[in-house]
């Protein structure tokens, strides 16, 4: 199954309820403020998605399902899901490992075809608090992650706050410093999401690509 180039093949995007046997599921994965809703309203071209990039207190508190639509030849399917989930130890209701284990046990009837994970991390938080721990989190969605198919690969992609600036040799350290982390659970590191729609679909076709789909 080929995957020329999403981004201009995407045609439309709606909120699904049900995860298929055919279905490809992208889940994206990271700490609060990591830019998880962000990068989804990139992906499926929604204004209307609600994220705070910034903010301390978790935007997403439930698990959003989008389905995306495509043009071109009969490769390109309505098979990729693309799922936000809540983020975990936000010392804030509701649980969001509950939630994403309660969401996967009633829309999961069958295993999906394929999953991965998107993994965003924000590279100005505080590399001292573990609860913004790569792997802290990655354990907390396999908790979680009660089926739903076998989670092949895991890309991991460095964000940045909304109006911070670092030069270039310091954000370039805390990437590598996220490289090792990554490194440690057999994950890609994705470069540092520009937040253009066309990157994030970059990204998605690399996670693919790992997957064996693209």
């Amino acid at each position: 199954m080929g995957f020329p180039n999403l981004w201009k093949m995407l045609t439309r995007s709606n909120q699904t309820t049900e995860i298929l046997p055919s279905d490809i599921v992208v889940f994206i994965v990271g700490p609060t403020g990591s830019g998880k809703s962000w990068l989804l309203q990139q992906l499926v071209k929604k204004e209307n998605i609600k994220f705070s990039k910034q903010s301390l207190n978790p935007s997403t508190k439930e698990v959003n399902a989008v389905r995306c639509h495509f043009s071109g030849g009969s490769d390109i399917r309505d098979d990729i899901v693309i799922v936000d989930t809540p983020s975990f130890y936000t010392y804030l209701p509701p649980d969001g490992e509950l939630t994403l284990k309660q969401w996967i046990n009633e829309r999961c009837k069958k295993s999906c075809k394929k999953a991965g994970i998107l993994y965003l991390h924000n590279i100005a938080g505080n590399p001292q608090d573990a609860n913004l721990s790569l792997s802290k989190h990655l354990k907390a969605f396999n908790n979680a992650y009660t089926g739903c198919g076998v989670v092949s690969s895991t890309v991991v992609v460095p964000t940045l706050d909304n109006g911070v600036v670092y030069p270039p040799d310091k954000i370039q350290g805390l990437i590598l410093r996220l490289e090792s982390e990554a490194e440690k659970v057999k994950a890609a590191t994705w470069k540092l999401f520009d937040g253009k729609p066309e990157t994030a679909w970059e990204m998605v076709q690399e996670l693919l690509r790992q997957m064996g789909c693209a």
